[in-house]
């Protein structure tokens, strides 16, 4: 939540993605987790995590599971997963937009 835009912990936000808020959502089930990322919003979860990668040409994000009972976290991590790299080119392209 520290490389987002402003976080609730009073710490000067890393602000890593240009105005994009950092949005944890802790303790839940995928079924309660139901906006997906955009370009203004990033979601991690308890149950997926994000990996973004920028270099030159290239934007790739992606949202994968990291619990134990993963299965049920695949179809929100799919989607999170292609909201994201959506996002992320939208980012890139138009930066503090």
């Amino acid at each position: 939540m520290i490389a987002g835009a402003e976080n609730p912990y009073g710490l000067t936000p890393l602000d890593l993605l240009q105005g994009t808020s950092i949005r944890y959502h802790a303790n839940c089930g995928p079924e309660q987790v139901l906006v997906v990322s955009c370009a203004q919003e990033f979601q991690p979860t308890t149950g997926c995590a994000v990996a973004i990668y920028l270099w030159q040409d290239i934007r790739k994000a992606i949202s994968f599971p990291v619990v134990k009972n993963k299965a049920q976290w695949w179809d929100f991590a799919e989607r999170n997963s292609v909201a994201l790299e959506e996002a992320l080119v939208q980012k890139v392209a138009l930066p503090f937009v």
